[in-house]
């Protein structure tokens, strides 16, 4: 987001009349403005602006954490998918599992 050309202006302008006058400007997550200047104007304007990049932050805030958890939800339906069409692989895997860990002792034995 940029600043208006009249706002620019304006604050060209006014700086050039009064010469205290310290203008710092950081740019950070779209826009944040920070003036130390007497103008209640300028203020006032970007108190809107600031107001309104709150609302358009929280805005994708909350639409990155819908598309999280609807991303969370699509890996969980796939692993059931997947899980509910090899149950057969699974009970294999566990009974060969079972049968490695109940023939190392005995085999262990036998040959001591």
């Amino acid at each position: 987001m940029r600043l208006g050309l009249r706002l620019r202006l304006k604050l060209r302008l006014r700086l050039r009349l009064e010469l205290k006058l310290e203008l710092r400007l950081e740019l950070r997550l779209g826009l944040r403005l920070e003036l130390r200047l007497g103008l209640r104007l300028v203020l006032r304007i970007l108190a809107k602006t600031r107001a309104k990049t709150r609302v358009e932050a929280r805005a994708e805030a909350r639409t990155e954490a819908m598309a999280e958890a609807m991303a969370e939800a699509r890996a969980e339906a796939r692993v059931e998918t997947s899980a509910e069409a090899r149950p057969d692989a699974r009970a294999k895997a566990r009974a060969e599992a079972i049968a490695k860990t109940r023939t190392k002792p005995k085999l262990q034995s036998f040959f001591k």
